[in-house]
């Protein structure tokens, strides 16, 4: 297993927000959360190109960003118009959020878009990870995190940023794998890998399917955070790589952050274009022009 490059991960976080309290209820956690993170905060809000919408909404931001100063020195805001899901993708890339957090519930300003849609479509769409919580979840000192691990590089892509989480809060991370009767290699080495950062692991193998292997360990072990992989994928694919992170929004009530791991072009819904090979020359890269 390769070797992680420790440097501080969240450094910007993206609040959007639709301006209900429901959507509020993620910045406790944030709090929580940098408490031991030394990061800024962007609050953005997306409304139409009404401008009475936009007073509102920019009234709002500035009237919130003043309560909370106190609590997040380094806070901005942002409003901009248009669809919720491409805008709040957009300038997470644009402004380099190193993270998004945002509550799963909520109604928009208009009462037309419930925030959970939001929530689901950034989890199919967006390359920035999500740190999401439900409006019922309890803020926790819990300092456990749980990484759920099948030994495919998707899933170890999230060890980066859990190390980051894990090691600025003093926490144990604990790295579970499903389906299995004994602790798989991979997990041996991903113990050995993140102890050499200082910081403490635990490995579990269980023999139950992912979701309730992880509910299990969040109830045993105390979890605050579970911190997992998914691809994004609809249909058929969903239900193999993004249905034990919906279950686990639907279930758990502590937060749960999300890395998908598709790529840029892909989230964008954009294919990688694929150029005609001119008659009678060789490529120099095959892999192109398949």
């Amino acid at each position: 297993m390769a070797a992680i490059r420790r440097r501080a991960m969240v450094k910007k976080i993206l609040v959007p927000l639709d301006g209900s309290e429901t959507a509020e209820t993620i910045l406790p956690h944030l709090r929580a959360l940098l408490k031991r993170l030394d990061g800024d905060v962007l609050l953005l809000h997306v409304c139409t190109k009404s401008a009475r919408e936009q007073e509102v909404g920019r009234a709002y931001l500035d009237g919130l960003a003043e309560r909370l100063t106190d609590q997040f020195p380094g806070i901005d805001t942002m409003l901009v118009v248009g669809k919720p899901v491409a805008k709040i993708i957009e300038i997470a890339i644009t402004e380099k959020a190193d993270l998004i957090a945002m509550a799963t519930h909520g109604r928009s300003g208009l009462g037309k878009l419930l925030w959970g849609s939001v929530a689901e479509q950034l989890l199919e769409k967006c390359p920035v990870p999500i740190l999401l919580a439900r409006p019922d979840t309890a803020v926790t000192d819990d300092r456990t995190i749980l990484v759920p691990l099948d030994g495919s590089a998707r899933a170890k892509s999230v060890l980066a940023i859990a190390l980051d989480i894990g090691a600025a809060a003093d926490a144990k991370l604990i790295l579970l794998t499903a389906g299995v009767d004994e602790t798989p290699p991979h997990l041996e080495a991903a113990k050995k890998m993140l102890a050499g950062h200082g910081v403490t692991v635990k490995v579990l193998a269980s023999r139950e399917k992912p979701t309730p292997a992880i509910l299990e360990a969040v109830q045993d072990e105390g979890v605050g955070l579970v911190v997992l992989a998914t691809h994004g994928r609809t249909g058929a694919a969903k239900r193999a790589y993004g249905s034990v992170a919906a279950d686990l929004l639907h279930l758990l009530k502590i937060p749960v952050l999300v890395k998908r791991t598709g790529g840029l072009m892909e989230s964008a819904g954009l294919k990688p274009r694929k150029t005609k090979m001119p008659e009678g020359t060789l490529p120099r890269h095959p892999a192109k022009y398949a």
